[in-house]
């Protein structure tokens, strides 16, 4: 077969709706066999666009062409298929660890912006694992890793700022912790964790992983009840 036949043919098994939503903000977008897209977003606030354009698809990434005018929310450009099936995503390339934190904590990632779902199926969790590509195979578990926060490295602040006749409350430095889980546990830099205490329910907080050691890392605290 020659080049232009099989890029017509991976642009025909691409082709098909993909969507994603949290039900306040949805994007789609529409694969035409030719790799031709259509793309659109639509939130409550009633900001909504949509877009038209010829799309490449190189080395499995789907180029997407840029907006002509800039919104406030504007789509990547670069998307990878990634099968799970009997499911398909076309996942925004810098939304690649995301995703596959998703997988990890048993969440659907098409509620996360620009990681689409097609046909917009999601009450079907696949078996197994996503084929997501390269280096991003390594970000997969095929099960939970446990640990716990044995330090406190860093203490988040919050300052209160004034402005006008109201006050605001901002957050200044993110918390930073030491976890029990490293390089030989399968941790990764970027994966995301989940902290809770059965002692203290109230406290429920998400640690992005930022440095990785053989038998322990460090995470940054991106959020803690209020």
């Amino acid at each position: 077969m020659t080049g232009a036949v099989l890029a017509a043919a991976a642009c025909a098994s691409l082709a098909g709706s993909y969507s994603a939503g949290d039900g306040f903000v949805s994007q789609r977008i529409v694969v035409a066999p030719d790799c031709g897209v259509r793309i659109s977003y639509g939130s409550d606030a009633g900001d909504s666009w949509e877009e038209n354009g010829p799309g490449a698809l190189s080395g499995g990434v789907l180029q997407l062409p840029a907006q002509a005018e800039k919104p406030v929310h504007q789509h990547p450009t670069r998307f990878v298929l990634v099968p799970w099936k009997p499911r398909a995503f076309l996942v925004a390339e810098e939304k690649l660890v995301t995703f596959c934190n998703a997988v990890n904590a048993g969440a659907e990632p098409s509620r996360v912006w620009w990681i689409v779902s097609k046909d917009g199926v999601r009450e079907t969790r696949p078996e197994g694992l996503p084929e997501v590509p390269g280096e991003a195979r390594k970000l997969l578990l095929s099960s939970p890793l446990r640990g716990s926060v044995v330090k406190v490295e860093r203490p988040e602040i919050v300052e209160t700022v004034k402005n006008g006749d109201c006050e605001e409350r901002r957050k200044t430095q993110s918390a930073s912790v030491r976890v029990s889980l490293g390089a030989r546990d399968g941790l990764l830099k970027g994966m995301l964790l989940f902290a809770s205490n059965p002692r203290r329910p109230s406290l429920d907080a998400d640690l992005r992983v930022t440095e990785v050691a053989e038998a322990e890392s460090f995470a940054e605290v991106r959020s803690l009840p209020c």
